[in-house]
């Protein structure tokens, strides 16, 4: 995939107050080894690496007032633009101005018109223009579902490959594609009036209830699951020692 093509989500962080031990708790549950590096502003940066291959990254939290979390960054050709059309569509940025990170690209935080963070990312290196394989799945509760989708859609492009009706039980979900056509969906965007509006990104695990052990193990919690979904795979919800929530899924296997 070509930096032209991308807005993907290609790269995932947590923002945590206790960044050394977040990223030895995480890199337990999902079998990886930590690397220290260094952020934008010379900060201790942690990377999640499997094989050589960097996954997820932990840093110190630069804003106490705001909840430590996970974050999502979408690649895209030209950041500049980007937030120009962010803006005209009621979004706002976080940092006045865009950052650097040497090898990585620049990037900026914005909160779309309901509130919802996400990170913008124009890559210096082609080959990151893909969809982090260590996040399966990216969803996002919206007090207002249309208004949702017409904003991520007017943006990035994305597209709705297929709905799934709402009940008394259940909300009416969208499945969403980077773009029109695609087989299969990388998230969801669905009426989440009684949750946070914040965007939920699922942790791939070969296996979930041994990863569910580690959680309770390492301090953690399990909030939710685990739930079989469609297709046979699983799901669980859970929060880390700090209380930081999380989301973990198994394919079927």
């Amino acid at each position: 995939m070509s930096l032209e093509e991308a807005r993907v989500f290609a790269w995932h962080e947590l923002l945590s107050t206790e960044p050394e031990q977040a990223a030895d708790f995480y890199a337990h549950l999902l079998e990886a080894e930590v690397r220290p590096a260094t952020g934008s502003g010379r900060r201790p940066y942690y990377l999640l690496e499997r094989s050589g291959r960097a996954l997820l990254g932990v840093m110190m939290h630069p804003d106490p007032s705001v909840p430590a979390r996970w974050d999502g960054y979408v690649a895209v050709p030209d950041l500049d633009e980007t937030l120009a059309k962010a803006a005209r569509l009621g979004a706002k940025p976080v940092f006045p101005e865009p950052l650097h990170a040497r090898g990585w690209g620049r990037f900026s935080y914005l909160l779309d018109p309901q509130g919802a963070g996400f990170g913008a990312v124009q890559l210096e290196d082609p080959q990151l223009a893909a969809p982090n394989p260590a996040v399966s799945w990216c969803e996002l509760p919206a007090r207002d579902g249309e208004a949702a989708l017409a904003f991520y859609q007017e943006l990035f492009g994305w597209a709705v490959i297929h709905e799934m009706p709402g009940s008394d039980t259940s909300p009416r979900y969208f499945i969403l594609g980077y773009r029109k056509g695609d087989a299969a969906g990388f998230g969801g965007l669905y009426y989440g009036r009684s949750e946070p509006v914040a965007w939920r990104y699922y942790l791939e695990v070969e296996r979930l209830l041994p990863v569910l052990e580690r959680v309770r193990q390492g301090g953690g919690s399990v909030t939710m699951g685990p739930h079989d979904i469609p297709g046979g795979s699983v799901i669980a919800t859970a929060a880390d020692p700090w209380g930081v929530p999380f989301a973990l899924h198994a394919p079927a296997r």
